[in-house]
């Protein structure tokens, strides 16, 4: 009969290992709704209702399970979407943005595109409707942003855009951003106040090393650790990640014929 038990209690540990991974990831990017979505879902159901009635996963099971977790590494082919906007004039009301779906950061895998409004307040409801919408949906786990704006000053409210989509995202920069030229910039934009709220929101830059050479990054839903392993692991052939890297090429190829300067 004991042995009966241990096996059940192995055959429904291994059942919870994934419902385990579900809510330490999504704790770890800040989203306890999803993980309680999941969780809820799986939990009613009468095997697993069962398995927490009887007692076969207990707190020692899940703290096993969890410190498990803590030692996995980083995936080398992690699905990551790089978004980047293509050269434009002053007379264009609208400016697309392509972006490049990688595995870590030597494969691509497909691309998204879409069209903001130049200094317009809709690129963050315009790039999570097109991953949401998009077939690669539940293989990504990482949006990249060139910076924080696009077309101009269309800034995108990184803290929403994780929330629409479930996804940690990393916006990216060569330097840090002169934060006071922006807000007097933002002066003579519509709405400046707002997009500069929104901009305050993302927070300071964090900087990190790259082969020597600074970069700079601003996350939402993503710890600093998990980030920075992220950008290490994709920027296989410059300072840059591949996947925006790759999205620039693409952006300024198809809009001006020839792909020109670097992301």
């Amino acid at each position: 009969m004991l042995l009966v038990e241990t096996f059940y209690s192995l055959w429904y540990v291994l059942q919870y290992v994934e419902i385990s991974c579900i809510q330490y990831l999504a704790e770890q990017i800040d989203c306890h709704r999803r993980s309680e979505k999941y969780l809820s879902r799986i939990q009613a159901s009468p095997p697993h209702a069962a398995c927490y009635r009887n007692g076969y996963i207990n707190h020692a099971t899940l703290l096993f399970l969890i410190i498990l977790i803590n030692l996995r590494s980083l995936k080398p082919e992690i699905r990551i979407i790089g978004w980047d906007d293509a050269p434009f004039d002053k007379n264009d009301k609208t400016v697309p943005v392509f972006g490049a779906i990688f595995r870590g950061g030597f494969w691509m895998d497909g691309l998204l595109s879409a069209k903001v409004r130049i200094d317009g307040d809709d690129s963050t409801k315009k790039i999570s409707s097109s991953i949401n919408k998009a077939r690669h949906k539940n293989q990504l786990r990482i949006i990249m942003l060139d910076g924080i704006t696009f077309g101009g000053f269309n800034v995108v409210d990184i803290e929403k855009l994780h929330e629409q989509t479930g996804m940690g995202v990393i916006a990216i920069s060569r330097k840090m951003p002169e934060f006071e030229k922006i807000k007097k910039a933002l002066d003579n934009v519509k709405d400046g106040k707002k997009k500069w709220i929104l901009v305050e929101k993302a927070g300071i830059p964090s900087e990190m090393r790259i082969n020597g050479r600074s970069i700079y990054y601003q996350a939402c839903g993503i710890n600093r650790k998990d980030a920075e392993d992220v950008i290490k692991l994709s920027s296989t052939r410059a300072l840059i990640p591949e996947p925006l890297r790759i999205a620039h090429l693409i952006a300024s190829g198809v809009v001006k014929g020839e792909s020109y300067g670097r992301a």
